[in-house]
């Protein structure tokens, strides 16, 4: 019975509508970046002495929990990310805490091992040479959705003296093997004076986007002016974004606020500068750089929104930025800063969330809705800052941290393609392929329910009777034989991913001299590459 229970489960959350999945009052609350982890706290009164935080799996439902002895939050740490498999959680740290003699540092925790590790330092240990007393903020971490690279902006003294000049280096650490690496160097991989920030990580860590002034980055840049500048560091090249017909733009009111798309597609940044036909005078503007082909569209404007725009969240689906208008709301007296989402499909603006809170906030003239806005690299689930009450049991009355559901966002593998209420992950774990039709299976569970399954062996028997009541019957149920299916005779075969993300097609080459009876002649296994990363199953369709 458990097992029908989960499927009809399931299939009811597909259709949930956009919804408050989490509520933090004082600490972060951090989104893994696949969308199924949600890491909120202090589950603690008294957070001085160390922190703790429950993770959520919205996959299974579970939650776990976790602390960072002697961290005291927003006094001498702060959470940055949690990784796609919830296990490891991104912190930094400032007065001295896990750095004595040093302002503080950027670490990783690994909650199976219970270990802490120091990620802002050489690739043998060591400290980066000439480095200063950073506290370092949320905006200088960035962490590949993969959880392989972390990218930060690190502060150096130039000539190794603390009265000496000062500059901001960017990095990327690698998890797996420790290597560090330095970003914003010069072609030939010299340290370069001046100020690099922000820097943003494509999923796959290939693609690391960041602003900087210093003049060298790339051969022909020497005045001084700060630019977007893109690494690939698949090809080496560095190039700088900020160029439309062969001359640079500036950045205007509000810097850049560079973020890369996890894809990798595309870059998102602000400028109070006109650079499209849609751009609003006296604005700033949101604007998209499509990174194949360089070309620039205004993405903060349109038929019903012409607001200004900064502080962007970037996801393969949406983006979700800040409004520089503030709304005047009668019901309240005050005035709203409103969010809005640009679907990167449909080219739709919408405010976000869609969702109306239960209480608009008023503590202030200027009253935030929702700021501080990330997203899962989906756009289905995102996390924001709020003075508003959005459920009931908050009495707080101060602003919180939340986790909202945008789409439904169940794992790939319950995706039910041929819509007979049977995940496609439930039928392959059975041995049938997901395009047949589960539900006379199903059903005959359903109206069965004397043989019992309230125990193992009652269900086990009850199982096999309805596959051989069904597999004996097939055509009056519109189902395959077993024997149809081994001969492929469907035309498809679905591939299950290896936990390491590879696929391999086991078979067995057959012989026969009447094809009728058939005898191994060898089993095969082959090893397929190139196939699509992010698709949770592939198939093989045999050709007439």
């Amino acid at each position: 019975m458990r097992f029908l229970i989960s499927l009809f489960a399931l299939t009811l959350s597909i259709h949930a509508e956009q919804a408050i999945l989490q509520k933090s009052e004082i600490g972060k609350t951090l989104i893994s970046p696949n969308g199924r982890y949600i890491l909120y706290g202090p589950l603690q009164t008294d957070p001085y002495n160390k922190y703790e935080f429950a993770i959520k799996d919205l996959w299974t439902g579970t939650e776990r929990n976790g602390q960072i002895d002697g961290a005291y939050l927003y006094g001498n740490s702060d959470l940055v990310a949690v990784t796609n498999d919830g296990s490891k959680i991104i912190f930094i740290s400032w007065n001295g805490f896990l750095t004595p003699g040093e302002g503080g540092g950027l670490f990783v925790k690994d909650l199976n091992l219970n270990i802490i590790r120091r990620i802002d330092v050489q690739s043998d240990g060591s400290i980066i040479p000439n480095s200063g007393g950073w506290s370092f903020w949320g905006t200088d971490v960035a962490v590949s959705g993969d959880g392989a690279s972390v990218v930060f902006a690190k502060r150096v003294y130039t000539d190794g003296t603390w009265a000496g000049g000062q500059s901001v280096n960017i990095y990327r650490k690698s998890l797996v093997d420790g290597i560090l690496q330095m970003i914003d160097s010069s072609p030939s991989g010299s340290f370069i004076p001046g100020s690099s920030a922000a820097p943003s990580v494509s999923s796959d860590g290939a693609k690391i986007l960041f602003s900087s002034n210093k003049n060298g980055i790339i051969t022909d840049d020497n005045d001084g002016q700060e630019d977007i500048f893109l690494k690939n560091l698949s090809t080496g090249s560095v190039t700088r974004l900020n160029v439309t017909g062969g001359s640079r733009f500036g950045s205007g009111d509000y810097a850049w606020s560079a973020k890369i798309t996890p894809n990798g597609h595309y870059a998102i940044f602000s400028s109070g500068q006109n650079l499209a036909s849609n751009s609003v005078n006296g604005k700033n503007n949101l604007y998209k750089i499509d990174l194949s082909t360089s070309e620039i569209t205004c993405i903060s404007t349109s038929e019903t929104y012409r607001g200004g725009a900064f502080y962007p969240a970037t996801s393969n689906a949406r983006i979700i930025f800040q409004s520089q208008e503030w709304t005047y709301e009668p019901s309240i007296g005050k005035s709203i800063a409103y969010a809005y989402s640009y679907d990167l499909s449909t080219h739709a603006i919408v405010r976000f969330p869609e969702i109306q809170p239960l209480e608009l906030p008023s503590a202030f003239d200027v009253n935030i809705l929702a700021g501080e806005t990330a997203l899962s690299e989906n756009g289905k689930i995102a996390s924001f800052w709020s003075w508003a009450r959005w459920i009931s049991s908050d009495n707080s009355n101060s602003g919180n941290y939340y986790a909202i559901q945008i789409e439904s966002n169940n794992p790939p593998e319950n995706f039910d393609q041929n819509g007979d209420g049977i995940s496609d992950g439930v039928a392959i774990s059975l041995g049938y392929s997901p395009t047949l039709n589960l539900a006379p299976f199903i059903n005959y569970l359903k109206t069965n329910p004397t043989a019992g399954l309230y125990n193992q062996s009652q269900f086990d028997a009850n199982w096999t009777n309805a596959q051989r009541d069904i597999l004996n019957n097939p055509n009056s149920r519109g189902l395959y034989t077993t024997s149809q299916i081994q001969n492929m005779a469907l035309g498809d075969l679905v591939l299950s991913k290896n936990p390491n993300g590879s696929f391999v097609l086991n078979y067995d080459i057959e012989q026969s001299t009447d094809l009728q009876n058939w005898t191994t002649y060898a089993p095969l296994s082959t090893p397929l590459t190139g196939l699509p990363a992010d698709k949770a199953f592939v198939r093989i369709k045999a050709k007439q």
